[in-house]
C-alpha cells in the first residue's frame, strides 16, 4: 500500500510539473518505502535520485524495537514464545527483516543515492534520546537507528554522516534532528540539500 501511495505522488508529481523524473527525499521508513519502489519491479525509471534521511537500511535491533512497542517491559514486538505475530509490520525492519529486503533489492543503475544518518552525541539530547542512547550502549546513532545502518547499503554512492536525532521533532530526541538545528536550518539541508539542488554550481555529494 505504501509503494501504491508513493506511485501515486510521484504521478502526481510529474504531471504538475511536466517533468518525467522526481527526486525523492525520504526519512526513515520513507527510505525503504522509496527503495521498495525504485528497486522493484513496478519500476518505470521515473525518479533521477533518492536521499534517505535515518533509515534503517540494515535493521533495527529487536530489543530497541521492543522498547518502543512495549515501553520499559521490554516485551516482544515480534513474536512471543508461541511464535504469535505481534507488529509484524515493525519486525520487517528488523535486522532479519531488512536483510531479507536487501537480498530482493538492489541498488538501481541511474538513480543517485544519497545517505544520511544520524550521529548524535548525548547533549543536548532528550531524556527519552538519553535511554535509547544508552540502548546502543552509547554506540553511534540517530535514537533510533545506528549510524553505521543508515550508511550501509551495497555499491558505491554518497554517504554522510551528522550530529543528528532521528525527529522528526525537537521534543522527540533532541533540537538538532534531519530537519531542524536549534530551531533554524537543519545541517542536512544547507550541507546536503541546498548543495546538491539549490547551489549553482551544485555539488555531487553532501558536504556534512
Amino acid at each position: 500500500a505504501n509503494v501504491g501511495n508513493l506511485k501515486n505522488a510521484i504521478n502526481l508529481a510529474k504531471s504538475s510539473t511536466g517533468q518525467s523524473k522526481v527526486i525523492l527525499i525520504a526519512h526513515s521508513m520513507g527510505g525503504i518505502v522509496s527503495r521498495a519502489y525504485i528497486e522493484g519491479g513496478g519500476y518505470e525509471n521515473d525518479v533521477s535520485a533518492l536521499f534517505t534521511f535515518g533509515p534503517p537500511h540494515i535493521g533495527i535491533p529487536t530489543d530497541i524495537l521492543d522498547f518502543f512497542f512495549n515501553g520499559a517491559s521490554l516485551g516482544k514486538a515480534c513474536k512471543d514464545g508461541l511464535g504469535n505475530w505481534f507488529q509484524p509490520a515493525v519486525c520487517d525492519f528488523s535486522v532479519t527483516g531488512m536483510a531479507v529486503f536487501n537480498l530482493l533489492h538492489q541498488r538501481r543503475a541511474g538513480v543517485d543515492y544519497h545517505l544520511i544518518s544520524g550521529n548524535a552525541p548525548a547533549a543536548p539530547r532528550t531524556p527519552l534520546g538519553l535511554v535509547t542512547h544508552a540502548l546502543y550502549l552509547g554506540g553511534p546513532n540517530d535514537g533510533i537507528v545506528l549510524t553505521g545502518n543508515g550508511l550501509n547499503l551495497a555499491g558505491t554512492m554518497d554517504r554522510a554522516s551528522s550530529d543528528v536525532t532521528h525527529g522528526p521533532n525537537a521534543e522527540a530526541f533532541g533540537p538538532r534532528t534531519y530537519f531542524i538545528r536549534d530551531g533554524g536550518l537543519s545541517r542536512s539541508y544547507t550541507e546536503c540539500l541546498k548543495k546538491i539542488l539549490v547551489d549553482n554550481p551544485p555539488q555531487d555529494r553532501c558536504g556534512i
